[in-house]
């Protein structure tokens, strides 16, 4: 059994901890966001010294009161290790779980909680100016406006944005519903249908309990001939401020379905009307759906679209009240590859890993920079998944047979999967190395003085000093401590990759390589949730 470990540690580490360490691309991206290096990402002056100098920026403000709590930064450097600066930054960053506080700042305040509340304000298009700056009536003025468009006040509103399923579905019933449609031109050449009566009888049926909503519409944009509709109303609609609001959120929500990879500009050009088909595919693809594109989005003319934009709240208020999907789908997937043919299993495995390296080699570049703006990657875990899962019976065959249409969305959810399985592949051999006495804990000063601690299960603790030197030993104490709380968190790990993986490993057959990522993955997933953290998940 010894030897099954020691094959897959050295395989885990071959295929999954390429480089290792933080996800460069991803750190800049969230320290842009936050507003540190804004002014370097701007004038494309960004280089690593300046990532770390931004990184203790942050943590030196992440320390200041009314952010994360002690406890729980504690827990995320016990269980993260050197990964915790990035992942105190997804949290910072996070629209899914994201931080709660307690009150408004105060005008002229500039700290970690203003960069956050802008940040959030900034996605929705709703800010315009530096997230660095400090809180002022420009700041003030975007939160009122999203208290307005959500009904709600401006604290209860500044909390919604940690969690915009949650704001999605207050903005649904204070201003969706008396807004349904959305006009916009694009010159994309997909395929969309022209408008007919199919439209305005799937947006009757969405407005079932706003019959003067509908009434309204009916009598203002639509003809009673099917396939015309009042350009000038239309062309009033298009210049209304909620217009672009309602564009911006629903291209947001296809940025957090992994549907979307593009800038987040509200604009909606080739990319977004991409995605915004795959998802009315998706959607139609479901049991008892019927979401054809000719019902919810049409050309009126050549570049001219309309777009039934409260078919989709209403689908985004309905999925926020699900409960988190990610375990579900990670073991439907698990479950598909463990009654997958073995040709298949090999090919998913192929098609999987070269996923994977592309991945990982966009993980060590800085963001592409277009007109002052670049991609996000979404990192809520809770809210991709909960999407995802509509899908997840199909996720197998579409990486065996290599799906062309919706290749980002693929691409989105292998990426927010190997997010996962390489935090959980650290953790794994990390804590398969102590229990076999193969991990020893070092500390160094001045290249000349160094400690040296080996743990070992089986034998006592061996520590050597080579000459004390200031506070070697302090500092050596504590990165013992550090490993050994780790470990706690590895070993809770091992146990239930034991329990699904035990008969396997001493099987004369080695268990399915995919099979065992999946296990993996999901161990992960499960220890998280025990210990209670708001990180990746």
């Amino acid at each position: 059994m010894t030897g099954a470990l020691e094959h897959i540690i050295s395989r885990t580490e071959a295929d999954f901890l390429h480089n290792g360490g933080d996800d460069y691309r991803l750190k800049v991206q969230m320290l842009t966001d936050l507003g540190f290096l804004e002014k370097e990402f701007k004038t494309g002056s960004i280089s690593p010294d300046k990532v770390l100098a931004a990184v203790d920026v942050f943590r030196h403000e992440l320390a200041l009161p009314g952010t994360i709590p002690v406890s729980q930064i504690k827990q995320v450097q016990q269980v993260y290790g050197k990964s915790a600066n990035q992942k105190l930054l997804e949290i910072a960053v996070d629209v899914d779980e994201g931080i709660r506080f307690q009150r408004l700042p105060d005008f002229g305040t500039q700290n970690l909680q203003t960069r956050i509340i802008h940040c959030r304000l900034s996605l929705l298009g709703l800010y315009q100016g530096l997230v660095a700056s400090p809180w002022s009536a420009f700041s003030y003025s975007a939160l009122e406006k999203a208290a307005l468009f959500a009904g709600r006040t401006n604290l209860e509103t500044m909390n919604l944005l940690a969690d915009l399923e949650q704001y999605t579905s207050a903005f649904l019933k204070a201003s969706g519903y008396k807004n349904p449609l959305v006009v916009f031109e694009s010159e994309t050449k997909e395929p969309i249908p022209e408008y007919t009566g199919a439209f305005k009888r799937q947006l009757r049926r969405d407005l079932r309990n706003y019959d003067t909503v509908f009434d309204n519409l009916d009598d203002q944009l639509f003809f009673r001939r099917d396939h015309k509709v009042n350009g000038d109303y239309l062309d009033k609609l298009s210049k209304a401020e909620i217009n672009r609001f309602l564009l911006r959120l629903i291209q947001v929500h296809q940025w957090m379905a992994g549907a979307y990879d593009g800038l987040l500009d509200g604009e909606f050009g080739p990319i977004t009307i991409e995605s915004l088909l795959e998802i009315i595919s998706q959607y139609n693809g479901e049991e008892r759906k019927d979401v054809k594109t000719d019902k919810v989005l049409v050309r009126i003319t050549g570049t001219t679209f309309l777009f039934n934009a409260v078919h989709f709240l209403i689908r985004y208020s309905e999925e926020s009240l699900a409960q988190d999907r990610t375990l579900e789908t990670l073991q439907i997937l698990s479950r598909n590859i463990s009654e997958a043919q073995a040709s298949d299993q090999q090919v998913f495995e192929i098609n999987f890993q070269s996923e994977v390296e592309i991945i990982q080699k966009g993980e060590h570049v800085p963001p592409e920079n277009r007109n002052g703006l670049f991609p996000r990657i979404f990192t809520g875990a809770r809210i991709f998944f909960k999407k995802l899962f509509r899908v997840a019976r199909r996720l197998f065959r579409w990486i065996v047979d290599q799906v062309k249409k919706g290749i980002h969305f693929i691409r989105n959810m292998i990426r927010m999967i190997y997010a996962f399985l390489k935090e959980a592949a650290i953790h794994f051999i990390n804590g398969v190395k102590f229990l076999l006495g193969k991990l020893p804990v070092s500390t160094q000063r001045e290249r000349t003085y160094f400690a040296y601690t080996r743990f070992d299960i089986d034998k006592d603790v061996v520590s050597l000093l080579n000459e004390h030197h200031g506070n070697l030993i302090a500092d050596h104490l504590r990165n013992v401590n550090q490993m050994v709380h780790s470990m706690h968190f590895s070993l809770a790990m091992i146990i239930f990759l034991f329990k699904t993986l035990k008969a396997s490993l001493v099987a004369p057959i080695p268990v399915a390589w995919p099979v065992f990522v999946i296990k993996m993955v999901i161990a992960f997933k499960k220890v998280i949730d025990q210990y209670k953290l708001v990180l990746t998940a």
